[in-house]
């Protein structure tokens, strides 16, 4: 069996990719052959982006990266050995690879990582081209258990859920802590509430003064130069900075709070688990399924409200020493338990075996 993961990286991978890349990696660790191939970036900014990725991909088999989409539709066209072809989320592009992978008879295996198109909140045009990649599709992975319902209607019994998330637990673990509260998503979009984040520093700014706390924004494009602007003139850049995309695992281990404030969905959260992992208090909106990611041991789930927010970051600044190092504990262990990779590894792994043994079935 070969199989290639196809992916798209400008300047930086997200949640979904850090993920797959890690899994297919444990598979190549195994003998399977896997490839990668990524897209919309070269072969000298690659390295760098799987670097901030914290993504191990020593044991591919084959690393092909192409700028231009073109390239990589030449790739699969001129290419006989591919048993299947992973994507993820919708697009026209993937579209178009499906219809390759059709007529080559290489099976597909379609990724929805995306809550937009998992929850029908894309506009028209993507729930279209969505609806003919279910067709098409040999199978179905979706990432959000609520969303089964709706996708299992286009796609039917071909759609399985994804077994949550996971994350390196041996990059990311507790270090010494120190006074950062860290919010981190790979673009500084709305939907992720990064705004949320600067209203409520501005609501405790004297209280983060006095003891201490900076809040750091690791991210990027977006909404960034409105956030800068705010920050600015709100007096805030003491105390609020955004950092940029930078390694998760530099900042993570340090901190002692991490916020997840998206606006729909916070489950399965790749850096919430990268959180977990490094021993974090996690402060997380309370939508979707978002209290799967996590317990009230070590978090709070809040409304969508600055103020709320601020009063959550108070309480944790104002805990004792030691109901700060129980937290810790209680979140590495929590993580260990929930965030490793094995299940996820296997459900991919029998998706993998089971879609090359259907083939011409």
């Amino acid at each position: 069996m070969r199989t290639a993961l196809m992916i798209y990286a400008k300047d930086s991978f997200g949640g979904a990719e850090r993920r797959l890349l890690r899994i297919y990696n444990e598979f190549a660790n195994e003998g399977v052959l896997c490839d990668v191939i990524v897209y919309g970036c070269n072969e000298n900014s690659i390295e760098k982006i799987l670097e901030k990725a914290d993504c191990s991909i020593k044991s591919f088999n084959a690393i092909y990266v192409f700028e231009k989409k073109i390239q990589s539709i030449k790739h699969i066209i001129h290419s006989s050995s591919y048993d299947i072809i992973h994507f993820v989320d919708t697009s026209s592009f993937n579209l178009l690879v499906a219809y390759i992978c059709k007529i080559k008879h290489i099976r597909i295996l379609f990724s929805i990582c995306s809550y937009f198109i998992a929850k029908n909140l894309s506009p028209k045009s993507v729930r279209k081209i969505t609806r003919r990649l279910l067709k098409i599709s040999d199978h179905v992975d979706l990432l959000y258990p609520a969303s089964y319902e709706y996708i299992h209607k286009m796609a039917g019994d071909k759609v399985t859920i994804t077994p949550g998330t996971f994350t390196d637990l041996s990059i990311f673990k507790p270090e010494t802590k120190e006074k950062i509260i860290i919010f981190a998503a790979a673009r500084l979009e709305d939907s992720k509430n990064p705004m949320l984040a600067i209203l409520a520093a501005e609501q405790i700014q004297e209280l983060l003064r006095e003891q201490g706390y900076s809040v750091k924004l690791l991210g990027k494009d977006y909404d960034e130069d409105k956030l800068k602007k705010f920050i600015e003139e709100k007096k805030l850049s003491d105390i609020v900075k955004i950092i940029g995309y930078v390694k998760t695992s530099e900042v993570m281990p340090r901190a002692e709070v991490f916020l997840s404030l998206q606006k729909i969905e916070n489950y399965p959260s790749q850096s919430l688990a990268e959180a977990a992992g490094c021993g974090c208090y996690v402060i997380v909106t309370d939508v979707g399924d978002s209290r799967l990611s996590a317990t009230e041991e070590f978090a709070e789930f809040i409304p969508s409200d600055a103020e709320k927010l601020s009063n959550a970051i108070r309480r944790f600044i104002e805990k004792s020493a030691d109901e700060k190092l129980s937290i810790i504990k209680k979140s590495r262990e929590y993580a260990e338990r929930n965030y490793n990779i094995i299940n996820s590894k296997e459900y991919f792994k029998s998706l993998l075996f089971k879609l090359v043994e259907s083939e011409g079935n």
